[in-house]
């Protein structure tokens, strides 16, 4: 029997099973991944990828900075940067570990306590103190070989002669190192084990106003998942993705909130699927999709690292994903070059 009644002439592919052989002996939908792969390799832009986080993200805590009576949280927060949950943002392909504010009823404070008068709640010294501290709870740590680790603390210094100076243990407080010794091969961070701050808050003076603390955060790149194929391209290093977008085309216009903005017209990114970068994930799940979850936004974005336009932001929004024939070949988006003022620059 023909395909189409009185027409056994017309092209085609006249076997039993067109899917077998677009799957299983051309591999059709492998080509393209292929194809954009080497096209990444051979001209995309290096980039951090940064991804809020959501409430089923392990080992979030709630932010202060939400408000009880309309359930909304505040973009500058620095704990949580609009998202509702500490630690707000994970840069892709590297592992972060935080302590904050927000967790103080875990912590031992002596000299200080947390101040709930305003959001998101700090930890200020006790009246009458020159020298407070805050110790954590310890968290867990992998460092298998031998990428960096920088350290990020945030908090105010209301006061001439205030100062915020963070230590870590790895002995559950038996022994403290400053924290500019976290990668020194011998009392650093390294192997598997734990790892808890000590935050000191001093002043000149009692009577002075008291430094606050807020948050406190730890990351690393994991090298140890990284596609070593892709360390050969000049200028990429583990814990990037690649991207290509197009053309910066700039445009001056002028905000009634926010005043004089540039923007970049019809702006369009894609990259590959993320496990492309860390194959510790599992190909064509969940885990390798940019996700944009909330239409106001906080939206996930990405920093150039190179180039005449390196460090700068662009938002992510409205993604687009190709998985023909099931498998997942590419992730695309519109992008919006973030703005001066804009909760996405104090990201770290």
């Amino acid at each position: 029997m023909g395909k189409l009644t009185g027409a056994r002439h017309a092209v085609g592919y006249w076997g039993q099973n067109p899917y077998k052989r677009i799957r299983q002996g051309d591999q059709t939908a492998e080509k393209i991944r292929v194809l954009l792969h080497d096209k990444l390799r051979s001209l995309g832009k290096s980039a951090y990828l940064y991804v809020p986080v959501t409430p089923d993200t392990p080992g979030v805590t709630a932010c202060t900075c939400v408000r009880d009576t309309t359930d909304q949280a505040d973009q500058p927060c620095y704990t949580c940067h609009g998202t509702h949950y500490a630690p707000g943002y994970l840069r892709f392909g590297h592992q972060t570990l935080y302590w904050a504010s927000a967790e103080a009823a875990d912590f031992t404070l002596v000299g200080c306590a947390l101040d709930t008068t305003i959001r998101p709640h700090r930890v200020l010294m006790s009246a009458g103190t020159t020298t407070a501290t805050v110790e954590t709870t310890d968290k867990g740590f992998t460092a298998p070989g031998s990428d960096l680790w920088s350290m990020s603390t945030n908090a105010m210094l209301r006061a001439a002669g205030n100062a915020v100076t963070v230590e870590f243990s790895t002995d559950a407080g038996t022994t403290w190192y400053a924290a500019s010794e976290v990668n020194n091969a011998v009392v650093g961070l390294s192997g598997t084990g734990t790892v808890r701050l000590r935050i000191t808050l001093s002043r000149a003076a009692a009577g002075d106003k008291s430094p606050a603390w807020e948050v406190t955060r730890l990351r690393r790149p994991e090298g140890e998942n990284v596609n070593r194929m892709l360390l050969k391209k000049s200028g990429y290093a583990a814990g990037e993705i690649l991207i290509l977008r197009t053309w910066a085309v700039e445009q001056m216009g002028l905000d009634p909130a926010r005043g004089q903005q540039i923007g970049h017209l019809q702006d369009r990114g894609w990259t590959a699927p993320l496990d492309f970068f860390d194959v510790s994930l599992t190909r064509d799940t969940p885990a390798v999709k940019i996700r944009d979850r909330d239409a106001a936004g906080p939206h996930p974005f990405y920093e150039l690292r190179h180039g005449i336009r390196a460090g700068d932001r662009y938002a992510i929004v409205s993604v687009s994903y190709n998985e023909q024939f099931d498998i997942f070949t590419h992730q695309s988006w519109a992008d919006r070059l973030t703005q001066p003022g804009e909760s996405y620059g104090l990201v770290w």
